[in-house]
């Protein structure tokens, strides 16, 4: 599914109709529709090969194909990414393999043909065991020898050589390869950020030994200093020692280190670099540290050894080895797509970028494409990134002017990829530009009239959304029109919010108290004049702390009176529950009382005539113990073991999960953004900080009905 959601068969027929409306007989036949390559194929039991589904003329855009077999114990088939599918010759006779693609045509029409390639099985080849005579021998010799060499004793397969670097079960791992290095003196280091430091203790000085396993060759003396995060450890000099160990020339030599001395009490918070200097010649200075623990608080937590956190002071090439981003194994075809497996469901799965992200993540992109279909950006389609204050300030018209390059790039990249988009957001106080609402678009400009800023406010929002459309039509199929917009603390008697940590909100105060329901005509105003129907891009209001009922009561209120504002218009479609799910410490982080609150409340707004969708889903978990990272396995299991079939009790209001808290963060720390650490925290994703699928992923895959390879 990726511009509307499924639709009844009756409408399906209907929609088909409407699209030939006006051709003739002719016409109709000579229709638009993509073709399969190949259309028909002949292979052997065992044989695997690949159908793809290419446009032909008239074909504007290619959406995703849903595969079939008529008989699958003939030829099995399994999707490979969103236009394409592996064929698996299973046994003797003729299957036929159907793929119901969803496109578009030039004319802006969307389209659904269900294509054919027919598929014939003969039985595996006898294998050839004849060969050669040689030097002229008889045939009868040649088969005594053959039959000789039958008989004999097979020979013991040859063991596998150790791996090295050691990889331990998760694959972290951090080498050092001395003898690559320009000097003898340099260090590897690794940062750590202390786990769950908000619960546990913010200060690095509370930590007092480290174990590891490591692997040499030799026999070597190594030295453990600190120091401040992201440096290099030796480089504050002999002081910042604190511990050493000596090695033993042997792989997987376990080691424990108590460290004391002045450099630890000196850390300033709960970010610490450890550092490991051998004082030795440069060819004996070859080691790999795994498995590696920091102690503290009577724990020893696990340090994520990665090519994130760890580094050194030689930046030659091959002194340093680390794990590094790898999602080819949980991209592969061995796993359906989650968003297929949602699909099915009735709804859409996706996750949060940005634009350094997808112009310079590759690893990240193929992790999206596989298993999402929908994504939303972080910032760049917010109003503070889009709006341009020098274009604004000489404006023609006094209206505002936006650069949209980098969610255009976002948008490119959605489109190359079949994907679409939930458009966050139109309308949120936080971080808004001040000066849109001054004299001037000034940074100290006196605040404009109600008239002007409503003004301002209506062509702003006409001209994003008349932007995206008509450039990427198709693309974006929902928007968050207003963000967080109910307090329900507040005084106001909507409970509409007023201000935000101490500081007015300058819609409420220069728009209007009204200024939502105004946001959502303005809205509703465009999209009708671009002849686009909620079907097609529903309107949404969007906030957190939906899951519980007082806040959830008002904003259900809230989006009645939206839809009263302007008569008997329908302006807003869907309420979207931002899903940080648990809030403060660890202890309480993964409860089912929060599923019963997620599930009652798709449930609620279901019953008031209104989609829902999970727009900004964060299952948190602070801590990366063996204990708590399971328990964020079972939790996810849980979930989505009820989310699975939401729609069968909601009459298919459910139609968006976005999981924004989708790869781990080890390096996220309380001290440098308290917020971000609370609303995400730092091990709260279905893939871990490279990018390897966690048991969490597993969970949640086959609690939406994967089958695991």
């Amino acid at each position: 599914m990726r511009s509307k959601r499924i639709i009844s068969h009756v409408l399906a027929v209907a929609l088909v109709i409407t699209s030939f409306a006006g051709l003739s007989a002719g016409s109709v036949k000579a229709a638009a529709a993509p073709k399969l390559n190949p259309a028909k194929k002949t292979v052997n039991v065992g044989d695997t090969f690949t159908i793809k589904v290419k446009k032909a003329k008239g074909v504007k855009t290619l959406k995703k194909a849903t595969w079939k077999s008529s008989k699958a114990k003939v030829a099995a088939v399994k999707a490979k990414g969103k236009l394409a599918a592996k064929v698996t010759a299973k046994g003797e006779g003729t299957a036929k393999i159907t793929a119901t693609v969803k496109y578009v045509l030039s004319n802006n029409k969307n389209a659904k043909k269900k294509l054919t390639c027919k598929v014939k099985v003969n039985a595996a080849k006898a294998a050839d065991n004849t060969t050669p005579a040689a030097n002229n021998q008889p045939a009868n010799n040649q088969g005594q020898a053959q039959n000789q060499a039958t008989q004999a004793p097979k020979a013991e397969p040859t063991p596998e050589p150790t791996q090295c670097p050691y990889y331990n079960d998760k694959g972290y791992y951090a080498g050092f390869n001395g003898a690559k290095t320009s000097k003898g003196t340099d260090n590897i280091w690794v940062n750590y950020v202390m786990c769950d430091s908000k619960e546990v203790n913010t200060k690095a000085s509370a930590v007092n030994s480290i174990k590891f396993k490591i692997d040499t060759n030799s026999a070597i003396d190594i030295d453990v200093y600190v120091a401040e995060w992201d440096c290099s450890a030796k480089a504050a000099g002999d002081d910042a020692k604190v511990g050493s160990f000596k090695t033993d020339g042997t792989v997987g030599q376990e080691v424990t280190v108590n460290l004391s001395g002045s450099a630890l009490s000196s850390l300033p918070n709960e970010k610490i670099s450890f550092g490991f200097l051998c004082k030795c010649d440069k060819e004996q200075q070859f080691f790999c540290l795994h498995d590696m623990y920091v102690g503290y608080g009577g724990t020893f937590y696990p340090a994520t050894l990665t090519e994130k956190g760890v580094g050194c002071t030689s930046y030659t090439k091959g002194v340093l080895n680390t794990r590094g981003k790898d999602a080819s194994e949980i991209t592969s075809d061995k796993y359906t797509s989650l968003c297929q497996l949602t699909e099915d469901k009735g709804y859409k799965f996706g996750t949060v970028v940005n634009y350094d992200l997808i112009t310079g993540d590759k690893v990240f992109c193929d992790l999206v494409k596989k298993h999402c279909d929908s994504i939303t950006a972080a910032n760049e389609f917010k109003a503070y990134s889009l709006l341009d204050q020098g274009a604004c300030k000489s404006s023609e018209d006094g209206m505002p002017r936006m650069n949209y390059s980098q969610a255009d790039t976002i948008c490119e990249w959605a489109k190359e990829n079949n994907l679409v988009i939930r458009g966050h957001c139109l309308v949120w106080d936080q971080s808004m530009k001040q000066w849109f609402f001054n004299e001037g678009y000034e940074d100290d400009g006196a605040r404009v009239s109600q008239s002007v800023a409503r003004a301002r406010l209506q062509s702003y929002i006409d001209q994003v959304l008349r932007h995206f459309y008509e450039k990427y039509p198709d693309v974006i199929y929902c928007w968050d029109v207003v963000n967080e917009g109910i307090d329900e603390n507040g005084s106001d008697p909507d409970k509409i919010r007023q201000s935000r940590d101490g500081e007015a909100n300058p819609f409420y105060e220069v728009v209007g108290n009204d200024y939502i329901q105004f946001s959502f005509k303005c809205a509703r105003d465009t999209m009708d004049d671009l002849g686009v129907s909620a079907d097609k891009v529903a309107l949404v209001y969007n906030d957190f702390n939906v899951i519980y009922s007082n806040k959830r009561t008002p904003i259900i209120n809230l989006v009645k009176k939206i839809n009263s504002y302007d008569g008997n218009r329908k302006l807003c479609d869907t309420i979207g529950m931002q899903g940080y799910l648990g809030y403060g410490r660890q202890a309480n982080m993964l409860g089912n009382d929060l599923i019963n609150n997620v599930i009652s409340a798709i449930q609620e707004i279901s019953r008031n005539g209104l989609k829902v969708q999970l727009t900004e889903m964060a299952m948190r978990n602070f801590t990366n113990t063996e204990k708590y990272m399971n328990d964020h396995a079972t939790f996810s299991k849980n979930l989505f073991t009820i989310l699975a079939d939401i729609n069968t009790t909601t009459n298919g209001a459910f139609t968006s999960m976005s999981l924004w808290a989708f790869i781990d963060n080890p390096i996220q720390n309380y001290t440098d953004d308290n917020y971000e650490y609370d609303i995400y925290t730092p091990y709260s994703g279905l893939f871990d900080d490279v990018y390897s699928a966690k048991d969490s992923f597993f969970e949640v895959y086959k609690a939406l009905g994967g089958e695991m390879p």
